[in-house]
């Protein structure tokens, strides 16, 4: 699991997946970085449940590194 965070906006990814994020904004967009464009589809709609997964990782992750 990696995480990333600049500005507004934040990052997750684990194994083939990452989600883009923006704080205060529900969802994002969910990339596979093994497809041969892996930022050129938006696979958010199609699989809620892994947002709702990487949401919840980075969401714990937050907590965890703010003082």
């Amino acid at each position: 699991m990696l995480h990333f965070a600049w500005g507004n906006q934040w990052a997750v990814r684990d194994g083939d997946w990452k989600l883009i994020g923006r704080k205060g904004k529900p969802g994002g967009t969910l990339h596979r970085l093994s497809d041969t464009k892996p930022e050129g589809t938006n696979h958010a709609k199609a699989r809620l449940g892994i947002v709702s997964r990487l949401t919840a990782m980075h969401e714990a992750w937050v907590t965890e590194a703010t003082p």
